[in-house]
C-alpha cells in the first residue's frame, strides 16, 4: 500500500478534517541558525570536596603558578582550603576553623601591590575584619571591626589615590552604605547614607575621570544611586535612576572593549548593560534574556576571541548558561552547558594557562568550565544539561570526525564541530519537536549530512538535514504507522535514500519505507505481517527481511521474514520461555564484514543466557553460544558497529547494563563460535560510538549519565 505525505508548513492551521493527515505528515522548516564559537571551551572536570559549602573564592595563598580556593558557608566558621595544580584541578582540601563566619570575601593589597591579607564581612557576626593565610594554611584573624546592622556585600578599591584599598560595605540588612580603611592598625568606618538600605553596591569609574566612584541599588526607592568621588575619597549623590525590575545583583566590566567601564546588573529573567561613553550617560544599553534567573553571573574572555562574554548561574535548577559575544554589543543565544543539584555560586577561574568558570555544589563538589588544549584519555566535555543519544559524523569531509547527541532537558539535537586540529571549535543547538532517544546518521552525502531522531515504541521520526558550507538546516517530521521497533537507513544511489521502519500497530507487526522524490515522501507499507512479536530488527539479505521473536504459547520462536513473496521461516524455539522469564535483544549488520547482513541474539532466560547467530542469508542457525553472564541489554544504542583502526574491519560492541561495561564480540570461525571481551567498566550511559578523534587513536565517546557530560577514553 503506497501512501504520499504531504508538507505542512509550521504556524498553518489545520482542520479538524485533515487530522488522519497530520498523523502522518511531516513539517518542513528551511532556516538558517547559529554557529557559536566555542573555541574549545568546555572541558569539564568535578572535584570532590567535603559537602555543606556554598561559595568560594579565588587566591593564591601558596605563592606558586596555580590559583588555590577558599571554600565557605555564611552560617559557619569552618572553611576549605584547596591548592590548585598544574591540571587545573585541586589536591585534598583542608578544614580550617576560623573566629568569624564569611558572608564575602576580596583580596586585599598593599602600596606596592603584593597581598596583604583578606578582607571579609560577616552578616552573622555583624562584623568585618582581616584574614591572613600564610603558604601552610594557616589562617589568622588580623583585626576586625563591629557594626550595628548586618554587613554582606563588599567592594575594594583605592579611592583616594594613595596606594592603600578601602572596602565599600552594602548589604539588604546593612545601614546604608559605609566605607572602611585601615590606619594604623585600626579600622576607620566613613557613612555615605543612613537609614536607607542597598542590595549591593560596587566600585566604578562612572565619569572617566579614572578615579573610582560607586554605583548602589538602594532597595527602599526602587533607584540605581550614583555617587561620585570627588577625587579625594569623599562621596557625594549626584544621580538616581528608577529600577523597575528587581534588580539582584551589579558589576562593572568594559564589556564592549571601549575603554570605558559598563554597568551590569540582573532583574528577573534578564541580563541588562549599561554602555559607559565619553559623556558618562549610559544611555546606551541591551538587555538580554535569559532561559532562567541569572541568580549569579560572572563575565570574561572564555572562548578566547577577544570578545567579553557572559555566564550564569540559576541556583533552583543548578543551570549553568553562557552567553558568547558575537561582537562588542551582541551575543548568540544562550547555550546551556551544565545542570548539577545543589549549586550555589560561581566565579571566573583563572590559573596557569587555564581559563573558565569555578562552581561549587554544597553537596559536597567543586565543577570546573576551562578551555580543552588536546583530545586524550579520560577527559569530559560539557555542552548539554543531559546528553543521551550520541553519534559522530564528519561535516567538512576533512577526515576530521566531529560529534552530535541528543540532549533530553532541553529537546534539542546538538552538533559539535571540531577544527583541523581536534579541538571542539563551533557548537549548534538545533531545537526538536519532539523527545527522542535513538538516533541514525547518514554521513554518505559530501554536501550534507542527515540526523533521523526517533524512539523505539513511539511514532515521531524528525529528520534534520544539515548543510555546514550554507550554514542551513532542513527540518522535517515523519509519522510511522505504528510505534517504531527498528529503523534503519539504505541508498539505492547518491539521490534515494529509503528509510526502514519496522513498527507495531495493535499488536501487529509492520514494515514502513519512506522515499523522498518530487519534494514530498512516499511510504511504502507492509502492514498485519505477524503478531505478538517481541525484539524486531530489519534485516538486508538480498531481499528485504525482517528478523524477530514471537510468542507462541509458552515457547518463543525466532522468524525470519521475507517481504518479497511472503516467505517466512522459523530458525530456532525456546520452549517453556512463556512461563519464565524471557527477554531478548537482537542486532542486524554487516557482522562478518561479508558485505551481507547477518543477525546476532541476546537472550536471558532466568539465569541463562544465550547468544545465537544467523548467516547472512537469514537461513540457518550459525552458533548457539551460552555465557557465563547476566546479559541484560536496555536499548538498541547499546549496541554499536564500527571499525576500531584506521581502515580496519568493523566490530561489534555491546554495553551490558548489569556489569555496566563495553565488550567486543569476536566472531571466531565466521561465527561459529563468539568470544566476548570487556573493553571498558563504565557508568550508566545514555548512548556511545568508537571512532579515531586523533589521527594516530581511537577513542570511546559516550554519555555519562553521572556526570550528564560527554567523557572520552581511548582504546
Amino acid at each position: 500500500m503506497k501512501k504520499h505525505y504531504f508538507g505542512v508548513k509550521i504556524g498553518s492551521r489545520i482542520g479538524l478534517g485533515q487530522l488522519n493527515v497530520i498523523l502522518f505528515a511531516f513539517l518542513l522548516t528551511h532556516e538558517g541558525f547559529a554557529q557559536v564559537p566555542i573555541n574549545g571551551f568546555c572541558r569539564y572536570n568535578s572535584y570532590p570536596v567535603k559537602n555543606g559549602f556554598t561559595n568560594l573564592f579565588a587566591l593564591n595563598f601558596n605563592n606558586d603558578s596555580y590559583t588555590d580556593l577558599i571554600l565557605f558557608n555564611p552560617a559557619s566558621n569552618k572553611i576549605l582550603l584547596a591548592d590548585g595544580n598544574s591540571e587545573g584541578g585541586f589536591g585534598t582540601a583542608a578544614e580550617i576553623t576560623v573566629p568569624n563566619e564569611i558572608s564575602k570575601i576580596v583580596t586585599s593589597y598593599d602600596r606596592s601591590r603584593r597581598v596583604n591579607g583578606y578582607f571579609f564581612t560577616s552578616r552573622r557576626n555583624m562584623k568585618a575584619g582581616f584574614y591572613s593565610i600564610a603558604p601552610n594554611r594557616r589562617v589568622k584573624l588580623v583585626n576586625e571591626i563591629k557594626f550595628d546592622s548586618f554587613p554582606e556585600n563588599v567592594a575594594a578599591a583605592d579611592i583616594n589615590r594613595d596606594g592603600s584599598q578601602e572596602f565599600l560595605i552594602s548589604g539588604v540588612s546593612f545601614n546604608g552604605l559605609s566605607i572602611i580603611r585601615y590606619e594604623r592598625n585600626t579600622f576607620i568606618e566613613t557613612k555615605l547614607s543612613e537609614k536607607t538600605s542597598y542590595r549591593d553596591a560596587i566600585f566604578v569609574d562612572l565619569n572617566n575621570d579614572g578615579i573610582k566612584d560607586i554605583a548602589a541599588v538602594n532597595i527602599i526607592n526602587s533607584t540605581l544611586d550614583y555617587y561620585y568621588n570627588n577625587g579625594y575619597g569623599s562621596f557625594k549623590k549626584i544621580r538616581t535612576i528608577p529600577i523597575n525590575n528587581y534588580v539582584s545583583s551589579i558589576s562593572s566590566f568594559d564589556m564592549d572593549l571601549d575603554s570605558y567601564e559598563d554597568l551590569i546588573f540582573t532583574a528577573e529573567n534578564s541580563i541588562t548593560i549599561m554602555y559607559g561613553d565619553y559623556s558618562a550617560s549610559f544611555s546606551s544599553s541591551i538587555n538580554i534574556t535569559a532561559k532562567f534567573v541569572p541568580d549569579k553571573f560572572v563575565m570574561g574572555d572564555f572562548n578566547k576571541d577577544g570578545k567579553i562574554d557572559l555566564a550564569y548561574l540559576n541556583i533552583e535548577t543548578g543551570i549553568l548558561g553562557i552567553f558568547f559575544a558575537k561582537s562588542e554589543r551582541e551575543y548568540h543565544p544562550e547555550i546551556t552547558y551544565l545542570k548539577k543539584e545543589g549549586i550555589k555560586n560561581l566565579i571566573p577561574f583563572y590559573s596557569k594557562f587555564i581559563t573558565g568558570i569555578a562552581l561549587i555544589s554544597e553537596n559536597g563538589n567543586i565543577f570546573t568550565v576551562t578551555n580543552l588544549s588536546s583530545i586524550k584519555d579520560g577527559i569530559h566535555l560539557t555542552l548539554a544539561a543531559n546528553p543521551s543519544s550520541i553519534s559522530f559524523f564528519d561535516s567538512e569531509n576533512n577526515g576530521v570526525n566531529d560529534i552530535c547527541f541528543i540532549d533530553d532537558y532541553n529537546r534539542s539535537l546538538n552538533l559539535i564541530i571540531r577544527n583541523t586540529a581536534g579541538l571542539p571549535s563551533l557548537f549548534y543547538s538545533i531545537k526538536l519537536f519532539e523527545s527522542h532517544t535513538s538516533m541514525v546518521v547518514d554521513n554518505n552525502d559530501p554536501n550534507q549530512k542527515i540526523f533521523y531522531c526517533y524512539s523505539e515504541n513511539k511514532k515521531p521520526i524528525e529528520i534534520i538535514t544539515f548543510n555546514a558550507a550554507e550554514n542551513k538546516i532542513d527540518k522535517n517530521i515523519l509519522y510511522a504507522p505504528g510505534e517504531i521497533k527498528d529503523l534503519k537507513i539504505k541508498k539505492s544511489n547518491p539521490e534515494n535514500t529509503k528509510i526502514y521502519v519496522a513498527y507495531n500497530k495493535k499488536n501487529k507487526l509492520g514494515l514502513g519505507i519512506f522515499e523522498y522524490h518530487a519534494f514530498r515522501y512516499s511510504l511504502t507499507d507492509y502492514p498485519d505481517l505477524d503478531s505478538d512479536v517481541k525484539s524486531v530488527n530489519i534485516f538486508f539479505t538480498p531481499d528485504i527481511s525482517l528478523n524477530y521473536w514471537k510468542s507462541f504459547g509458552d515457547s518463543v520462536q525466532y522468524i525470519v521474514k521475507t517481504i518479497k513473496g511472503d516467505i517466512k521461516k522459523s530458525l530456532y524455539t525456546v520452549p517453556d520461555a512463556g512461563s519464565k522469564y524471557f527477554y531478548v535483544r537482537n542486532f542486524t549488520g554487516d557482522l562478518y564484514n561479508s558485505e551481507r547482513d547477518a543477525a546476532i541474539n541476546f537472550i536471558s532466560l532466568n539465569d541463562q543466557s544465550l547468544v545465537i547467530t544467523s548467516d547472512e542469508y537469514a537461513k540457518n542457525i550459525r552458533s548457539k553460544v551460552k555465557v557465563d553472564k547476566k546479559i541484560y541489554i536496555d536499548s538498541m544504542n547499546n549496541f554499536f558497529f564500527g571499525e576500531i583502526k584506521q581502515n580496519g574491519i568493523k566490530r561489534l560492541f555491546v554495553y551490558l547494563s548489569e556489569e555496566k561495561s563495553v565488550n567486543q564480540i569476536h566472531f571466531v570461525r565466521r561465527g561459529k563460535e563468539i568470544v566476548i571481551t570487556k573493553l571498558f567498566g563504565l557508568e550508566e550511559i545514555g548512548g556511545y560510538f568508537i571512532k579515531n578523534l586523533s589521527f594516530k587513536n581511537y577513542h570511546l565517546v559516550y554519555t555519562n549519565k553521572k556526570e550528564n557530560c560527554i567523557t572520552i577514553r581511548e582504546l
